[in-house]
């Protein structure tokens, strides 16, 4: 940091003041890092019409005499930071003639320029912060680049003083002078905030940030098969709108009491929700500050806005309508708190030390600065203005609003690949349409998917047609694995171990006293047991006999139980004797049979053998209720065709093998148990029932997995955080797959334990979490990079 501190000449001091939060925490950045390029901001003019050179360097200079922040240095000696004022500075005016150049060559040396000029920075204690630049690039063409440190001015800022040195550039080419009302002074907005009472928006903050704990993960990373790449440097890629599309937004949001604001503000935290997996969610926002600030700060020269964090919970089950109104009230509760400094807020949240509170920003402005000036019209018109700039985040999104409305995304490229942002931008436009189509739809129906990508999804991925046994049913297939290997374990639960002939010797049993009372094709048969090998047995004794099973978890309320039983119009129910007075009270009669007394009955002649049934593909297989988290439960139905589809599926994508171990874990209540039973049934692979306090311990779930050399487990997310956190023995090659779906997780995966159990398929790779009902293709081979 050596020069930063210069002793300037007492008299060309013309006064000196505090900075506002938002610079001071721009000169911290600046000075520890002031080659960085972070902050320094470049506007580019391009100007198709002859320049007067003399005239545009004087119109210049006159704007930096009146305007105080343009001759400010920044100082950091003591405890407290100061902004001087100069009295005299001299502009930085360069001049270069490329009209020798072809086009390309141009573009390319002004790229480098810009570059050189950023990575230059500033000594942010002598001023002028700001160096001009005049390329003549054509007859009638000259390109005017003006870089400075974002310490001096925001985008309002920038607007206003460009239109100021046109005017006087006119007036000076017309050999006249322009004379100005003096501008309101950069320090009457200091001391403004010098006076804030902070009380009240620590309240505010606290309230507003109560509970939030973890930042919000940006999961468009690169890869994990990509390492954080350094000095890649920052880019930019943008989308844009146009007028039509514009416009209909605009009257959308006024039709509706909305902003365009609130509506692209609403479109960026669902984006961030729905790559995270999060429904609250935080990221940062600019404000202008300049309603709610000093008197006359709408014309003032300097820098008022303030970055701060909006807090934003994703409603999926809200209509979009009603969950946009209630960001736009918090938006605008927001305005009377605005001008805190960030570092406070920071520290008044519940987000411990060491992460910032986000990680990406959103600008939004409307009407644009560069819009403001074409809106002057006259040569404006003619004048092509850019920026280029570098925020303190590793991703930003800047919104222009003109006729079109223009999206930047400008991003780490160490961090972010250039097809995930584009990706990304592509998401985000996708959703603002699906907002103005229909606000009366669920933010969880808000649509994600570009064109292309549904496209891709619907057509090429799902041309997957593959060849599967269709003219099977589920227990034809585990019959024909029972003669490939009968002698191997099918089935295990605590100490007890059943074959694939014992099991199907017990199961045709069920299946016979099924048929006895007929049982068969499309008669649905309730199954109430608790955690055990005879589970299996009758699951696939209801199968054998062609009946649908109907599986109702003993944990649920009577009330419900009996509900399922009825609605299903099962007219048999197979239970264990502990759990027959459950049903005592049904409204309709039922044969309850006790299947722990069938299974271990002594066969009849020619007991074993398998029953012949009229069952074909195109009947029930089984009937699983919903949940019944918004409303009545719902039999959802499934025949052995699709059932014999989705196991096929899942052996050919996972490579299930007889050498598997897989676990049943998951209530049989639920679909996820599907998974967990037929597919390996039906390859000649072990399953084993996890017992209830296994089921319950993450700690013990793990020792257990790893003592029985399972090789592939369906987890349920909430449980799968808290396994995957925990340390894995190293050096095992089992247990290469986890699946699982659900619930949303509530941690990132990237915070799991460093000992994972490897990759059968890549040893020493770490795999990461499947989501086995999600969309996308997943195998044991990509695992580690899903």
């Amino acid at each position: 940091m050596a020069g930063h501190n210069q002793i300037k000449p007492a008299n060309d001091i013309e006064e000196s003041y505090p900075l506002s939060p938002m610079q001071q925490g721009m000169l911290f950045h600046g000075l520890s890092a002031p080659h960085s390029g972070v902050d320094i901001e470049q506007v580019v003019a391009t100007l198709a019409e002859e320049v007067n050179v003399a005239a545009l360097h004087q119109a210049w200079e006159r704007a930096v005499e009146r305007h105080a922040i343009l001759r400010t240095g920044f100082h950091w000696g003591g405890s407290q930071p100061r902004q001087e004022v100069h009295r005299h500075v001299r502009v930085h005016f360069e001049q270069k003639d490329w009209r020798g150049l072809p086009e390309r060559e141009q573009q390319s040396r002004l790229d480098a320029y810009l570059q050189a000029e950023r990575r230059r920075g500033f000594e942010l204690s002598v001023p002028p912060l700001m160096r001009l630049a005049l390329f003549h690039a054509g007859e009638r063409k000259h390109i005017l680049t003006w870089s400075f440190h974002h310490l001096l001015l925001d985008a309002r800022a920038i607007a206003a003083l460009l239109s100021e040195v046109f005017n006087f550039y006119e007036a000076f080419c017309q050999g006249r002078n322009l004379e100005l009302p003096p501008p309101r002074p950069y320090r009457e907005y200091i001391q403004w905030l010098q006076k804030r009472d902070w009380s009240a928006a620590e309240t505010f903050w606290r309230k507003q940030l109560k509970g939030f704990t973890t930042p919000t993960p940006l999961v468009l990373s690169r890869s994990a098969d990509k390492a954080p790449e350094q000095h890649r440097g920052h880019t930019v890629q943008q989308v844009i709108l146009p007028a039509t599309e514009a416009a209909k937004l605009r009257v959308v949001a006024k039709e509706n009491g909305l902003t365009v604001n609130t509506l692209l503000q609403g479109a960026w935290a669902v984006l961030l929700s729905r790559y995270s997996g999060e429904e609250d969610i935080l990221f940062g926002v600019v404000r202008a500050c300049r309603r709610s600030s000093v008197e006359g700060a709408s014309s003032t020269i300097g820098l008022f806005i303030n970055t701060l964090p909006l807090r934003v919970r994703v409603a999926a089950e809200t209509r979009v309508l009603d969950w946009l109104k209630e960001l736009r009230a918090q938006n605008l509760a927001m305005r009377d708190h605005e001008h805190t400094p960030l570092v406070e807020v920071r520290r008044w949240s519940d987000v411990p030390p060491g992460p910032p509170l986000f990680e990406s920003i959103f600008d939004f402005q409307d009407p644009s600065w560069d819009a403001v000036l074409r809106a002057q019209g006259g040569k404006f018109e003619q004048r092509v203005f850019a920026i280029h700039n570098q925020p303190n985040f590793p991703l930003w999104v800047d919104v222009y609003c003109g006729a079109g409305i223009t999206i930047k995304s400008g991003y780490d490229q160490g961090r972010f690949d250039d097809a995930a942002i584009a990706q990304m931008l592509g998401h985000f436009q996708t959703v603002v349409k699906g907002m103005v189509a229909d606000l009366s739809q669920r933010v969880a129906d808000l649509p994600l998917l570009t064109d292309a990508e549904r496209h891709e999804l619907f057509v090429a991925w799902n041309g997957t047609q593959a060849d599967y046994a269709r003219d099977k049913c589920v227990h034809e297939l585990f019959e024909a694995q029972v003669e490939r290997t009968p002698n191997a374990v099918a089935l295990v639960y605590r100490k007890e171990e059943v074959s694939y002939r014992e099991l199907d010797n017990q199961a045709n049993r069920v299946a016979r006293h099924l048929r006895s009372l007929s049982v068969g094709p499309d008669v649905t048969v309730g199954i109430c047991v608790e955690r055990s090998a005879e589970m299996v047995v009758g699951l696939l004794g209801i199968l054998k006999a062609g009946g649908a099973y109907v599986p109702l978890d003993p944990a649920y309320p009577k009330a419900r139980l009996v509900f399922m039983l009825e609605d299903s119009g099962a007219p048999v129910l197979l239970t264990q004797q502990p759990l027959q007075d459950r049903f005592k009270f049904q409204s309709r009669d039922c044969n309850v049979v006790c299947l722990n007394a069938l299974r271990h009955a002594t066969p009849k002649t020619k007991a074993e053998s398998t029953l012949r049934t009229t069952v074909s593909p195109d009947n029930l297989a089984y009937v699983i209720y919903t949940s019944g988290s918004t409303g009545t439960p719902k039999g959802v139905e499934l025949p052995h065709r699709g059932l014999v589809n989705l196991l096929a599926w899942h052996q050919r994508t996972y490579g299930v093998t007889p050498q598997d171990r897989a676990t049943q874990l998951a209530g049989f209540s639920f679909d996820a148990s599907v998974w967990e039973l037929w597919p390996y049934l039906t390859a000649g692979a072990s399953v084993y029932v996890v017992d209830d306090d296994t089921r319950a311990s993450a700690p013990g779930l793990v020792q257990w997995l790893n003592a029985r050399k399972i090789t592939l487990s369906f987890v349920p997310t909430p449980l799968a955080e808290e396994t995957l956190a925990l340390p894995w023995p190293e050096h095992r090659e089992h247990c290469s797959c986890l699946f699982c779906s659900g619930r949303t997780r509530r941690r990132r995966w990237e915070h799991r334990s460093a000992h994972r159990p490897p990759d059968r398929q890549r040893p020493g790779l770490r795999p990461r979490p499947a989501f086995a009902t999600g969309s996308g293709r997943c195998s044991r081979r990509t695992l580690h990079r899903r």
